[in-house]
């Protein structure tokens, strides 16, 4: 009895330890290698209203200019962390009920040009963000695969398309990421955007920065 106890304990352990190894070389759509978390608050130094973006954006520069550093991205949550979902409606939709939604749940980041790569998000289709796109532009997002066939079909039929946010509020697809993995490691493939939206329409002042470096280079 003893010796059939310990052999299942034993298969056990090593299924588990197979699996662990396994998810440490899955693919969860980013690359934490020669990656950094910064994180700032600027309400902290003082910085308010309309001065909270441009400051940001020389943030963003000024370490993207540290040698070895090759991009910064700007998050206002961060994967497997602080989660944010919102309903996702198709633009030919007016009534905007929530048992309207195309979608339900979908994980929602705001974001800065770069980011993806950064993150190490492999873009798929379309365009990344520039810092032409804020507030007084036409509303842009980048979805992941998912979330382009689960509304639109198609990666290829995804951009340029729209889609509604719970407000009304259209968007057009401007590019396509790969899948990831957003709540939790062993979750299914779930549905995801990424938008590029000024920090003074939700008074955001705390953000995390990605960093991404080359190997080799030396980290404080």
């Amino acid at each position: 009895m003893q010796i059939a106890l310990c052999a299942v304990l034993i298969t056990s352990s090593l299924v588990a330890v197979r699996g662990l190894i396994n998810t440490m070389h899955g693919d969860f759509g980013f690359d934490l290698h020669n990656s950094m978390l910064v994180g700032a608050d600027l309400h902290m130094a003082g910085y308010s209203g309309d001065r909270v973006p441009a400051m940001q954006k020389r943030m963003v520069e000024a370490i993207a200019a540290i040698p070895g550093v090759e991009s910064v991205g700007l998050t206002d949550a961060l994967l497997l962390n602080d989660q944010s979902t919102s309903r996702i409606y198709r633009d030919q939709m007016t009534d905007l009920r929530p048992a309207n939604a195309a979608l339900g749940d979908v994980y929602t980041y705001h974001v800065s040009p770069d980011y993806l790569h950064a993150e190490g998000t492999t873009l798929l289709s379309g365009r990344s963000f520039t810092w032409h796109d804020v507030k007084g532009s036409p509303r842009v997002a980048i979805v992941n695969q998912e979330f382009a066939h689960g509304i639109f079909g198609s990666l290829q039929d995804a951009i340029g398309s729209y889609y509604k946010l719970p407000d009304g509020t259209r968007v057009r697809v401007v590019g396509v990421a790969q899948n990831g993995k957003y709540g939790k490691l062993t979750e299914a493939l779930q549905p995801a955007m990424f938008l590029r939206k000024d920090c003074r329409e939700r008074n955001e002042i705390s953000h995390d920065r990605i960093l991404r470096t080359p190997i080799g280079f030396q980290r404080a």
